[in-house]
């Protein structure tokens, strides 16, 4: 594969194919197999810093982020479960252990914690949570399934991490604490949170009279709360999702899929391949099973696609040169 990398570095360099041929090279020196040519090539346009991307994340550009395992159909089901859900499972301040207004993190600061919150919420449109310290000795970012939601800062990331890190990281809670994923979130865990997400797909399989196992009563009396127009819209997705259960009915398959997903968008607005492979072998909380070495094999892969390409045109992100 490297061979075929090195090969495809010098066709894309006679066809004047530059971007491409840079992001080509760029998976080369992640790999720690660059050639001098492809090093330098790399090196002189290489940004250091964030605020290159100008345009705003469009609705049309999912399409090349969404990674093919992520059922689209589950993301619409507990979509629709998040005005139940949400309220249901929702928690203190307290019970994270921060103090709602001591612990605040507030925006106006000149950190650069809120620059690259800011620089994030403004490409991608997500909302821009509130922010509170976490306790000592916690790393990385937690969401907070608190009223508002809002997301807990660990001391590392206010003191020590890169603004490319904080991008990625940023950008990737971001987008899991967006309704159809928030879920996804609230353990920390992967044991304990399949086995949520799998509990609520069985409680609803329960509730159309399919016969199971695992299902939860307490969420059976707020299933019962659901107004009829949308429990006739979740039994039909449901029933489609049967059609192929291992597409859209496979929870493990699907939090592969969000993950990886996740650490497209946040490769694509870190802007640097280094630095999004080093976040994910940093991170703290694992999303699903994958391996550390799958997601970065998955995301070395993205890197030199099609997708990714466009992605960079499309957000003015590409080079240009002669």
């Amino acid at each position: 594969q490297l061979n075929s990398l090195h090969k495809l570095f010098q066709l894309f360099v006679g066809q004047g194919r530059y971007d491409e041929d840079w992001c080509i090279a760029q998976a080369l020196v992640c790999l720690r197999h660059a050639r001098d040519d492809e090093q330098e090539f790399y090196g002189q346009h290489h940004s250091r810093k964030l605020g290159d991307i100008r345009r705003h994340l469009e609705n049309d550009h999912w399409a090349y982020l969404v990674h093919p395992k992520k059922s689209p159909l589950m993301d619409r089901l507990f979509e629709r479960l998040y005005p139940y859900n949400a309220p249901a499972m929702q928690q203190t301040h307290k019970v994270y252990g921060v103090h709602r207004r001591r612990d605040q993190i507030s925006p106006a600061e000149q950190t650069p914690f809120n620059s690259v919150f800011d620089f994030i919420s403004r490409v991608t449109r997500f909302e821009r949570l509130n922010c509170y310290n976490g306790a000592s000795g916690m790393s990385g970012l937690r969401s907070m399934n608190t009223e508002p939601p809002a997301v807990m800062v660990g001391h590392d990331m206010q003191r020590s991490a890169g603004m490319k890190s904080l991008a990625f990281s940023i950008s990737k809670l971001l987008f899991m604490m967006t309704p159809h994923a928030l879920i996804a979130t609230l353990d920390v865990d992967y044991d304990s949170r399949r086995n949520r997400l799998k509990v609520i797909i069985f409680t609803l399989m329960r509730m159309a009279g399919i016969e199971v196992q695992d299902f939860d009563t307490g969420l059976i009396d707020i299933y019962r709360r659901i107004d009829d127009a949308d429990l006739s819209k979740i039994n039909a997705l449901l029933n489609e999702m049967q059609t192929d259960q291992r597409a859209h009915l496979d929870v493990s398959r699907w939090l592969e899929g969000l993950d990886h997903t996740a650490n497209r968008l946040g490769f694509l607005l870190c802007n640097d391949l280094v630095e999004a492979t080093q976040a994910i072998r940093n991170e703290g909380v694992i999303i699903s099973r994958a391996s550390v070495s799958d997601r970065i094999q998955e995301l070395l892969l993205f890197s030199i696609s099609d997708e990714y390409f466009a992605l960079r045109k499309a957000l003015g992100i590409s080079i240009r040169t002669s």
